[in-house]
């Protein structure tokens, strides 16, 4: 079982991997991406990703590139994406992609126990 964070600061990032850990209580191999392109790449190979972060600092565009590639796929990995969208963000990443979870920028309680939910831990 892999996780995927995708997020450019890597102190964010951290915080963010630190949370799902926590909530999880596992040891589960993650990734790291600093851009939508190095996603992609990373996504491109194998391993299979049971759980996609995308944090609170990928610009929207970025956040909407890689959803479009997910879905290009077939893709059915849960996303969650740790931001503070306006509700038209909301719909778009809705259209472009089914399985997208949003969680508020501040809620660091929704985003460990929407990563334990997804991950199939609750």
């Amino acid at each position: 079982m892999h996780i995927l964070v995708i997020e450019k600061n890597p102190d964010l990032c951290h915080l963010v991997e630190l949370h799902v850990k926590l909530q999880t209580s596992q040891t589960l191999p993650l990734e790291r991406a600093e851009s939508p392109h190095r996603a992609i790449e990373i996504l491109s190979g194998t391993p299979p990703f049971k759980l996609i972060v995308i944090g609170m600092s990928m610009a929207e565009e970025g956040i909407y590139e890689v959803l479009t590639f997910l879905k290009s796929k077939d893709s059915n990995i849960p996303v969650i994406v740790f931001t503070a969208p306006t509700e038209i963000d909301r719909k778009r990443m809705h259209q472009i992609y089914n399985y997208v979870t949003l969680v508020a920028l501040t809620d660091f309680s929704g985003l460990r126990l929407t990563a334990k939910k997804l991950l199939g831990l609750s």
